[in-house]
Formats: C-alpha cells, sequence, structure tokens
C-alpha cells in the first residue's frame, strides 16, 4: 500500500480449502514473528462475501473459514497515504 502497510493473503472461498486454518496460522505466526515487527505486515486467509462486495480476514488464529461474520473487512482505500 501506498501508506507502507504490506498485505500477504491467501484468497479462498468459504470452507475451500481444509487446510486453510493451517496456512492461516501460520502466516498470522510469520507475521508477528519478531524478526518482521518492522515490516508492517498484516494478512492471512481473506474471504470475499457471498454478495462479492467485500473481502474478509481475520488478524487472529483461526479454527475454520465456514464462519466470516466477525473477521474484519479488507479496505485498500484506508490504506492510501
Amino acid at each position: 500500500m501506498k501508506n507502507g502497510q504490506v498485505f500477504l493473503f491467501d484468497t479462498k472461498s468459504e470452507d475451500s480449502d481444509k487446510n486453510a486454518p493451517c496456512k492461516h496460522n501460520a502466516l498470522i505466526d510469520y507475521i508477528h514473528n519478531e524478526e518482521n515487527a518492522d515490516k508492517h505486515l498484516k494478512g492471512g486467509v481473506i474471504i470475499q462475501t457471498k454478495n462479492g462486495e467485500n473481502w474478509k480476514y481475520c488478524p487472529m488464529k483461526i479454527e475454520n473459514t465456514t464462519d466470516i461474520s466477525s473477521w474484519d473487512s479488507f479496505h485498500p482505500d484506508e490504506y492510501k497515504a
């Protein structure tokens, strides 16, 4: 993003990949590793909502990708300089 934030997303659809929670959680561990603290990283699995109007991601570890209602919405415009 123009403001220096770096997003690392793995695009999925709801419950499409049984390994998605493991992949997401490994990425969260990587992002929160102290060696990466100064890299301004965010990310994880990102899923498009059923209406196709929005993308949702969770900044914390997850157990499944079947309920994304409490996940954060990704709005790229919020990260412009």
